[in-house]
């Protein structure tokens, strides 16, 4: 595990002085290559803890994975917006999109399937400028 990594990495310098040990000690090509992976595997760590986050919302969640993405390619087919992990993309991108206030900004605005996906979580503004849940809302939840 990375503590353990992290540790061995920390202590090898000194175990290599040590006469019995020297069998055990990384060739400098090992160590060089977990020196390297190590700084992958800080980045993970870092990922890991701030997702464990409590109270973190999609739209917070959505920038972490694209972030993640964009290092890791590879990683898309699990965490990015179209993963299988992903039960409703469509639910999902409107939310992520509402939620930043991108929608029916110019930029970007919900596609159809969004709209749909999202409808249930509509609010209707009153003629006193007061929002209030349009009863499908109350029905639903």
């Amino acid at each position: 595990n990375f503590s353990m990594l992290a540790r061995f990495l920390r202590i090898e310098e000194d175990i290599r002085k040590i006469p019995e040990m020297e069998d055990h000690s990384l060739m400098p090509s090992r160590r060089r290559q977990l020196e390297v992976l190590m700084a992958h595997f800080k980045k993970f760590e870092s990922i890991t803890k701030n997702l464990q986050q409590q109270g973190l919302t999609p739209d917070v969640v959505r920038p972490v994975f694209e972030a993640a993405i964009e290092d890791y390619p590879e990683m898309d087919e699990h965490i990015g917006e179209t993963a299988t992990i992903v039960c409703n993309p469509d639910f999902e991108n409107g939310l992520v999109k509402v939620m930043n206030g991108r929608y029916g900004s110019m930029t970007e605005e919900l596609t159809a399937d969004e709209k749909a996906a999202t409808e249930r979580l509509e609010i209707e503004r009153s003629e006193s400028s007061v929002f209030r849940p349009n009863r499908r809302i109350v029905r639903v939840f």
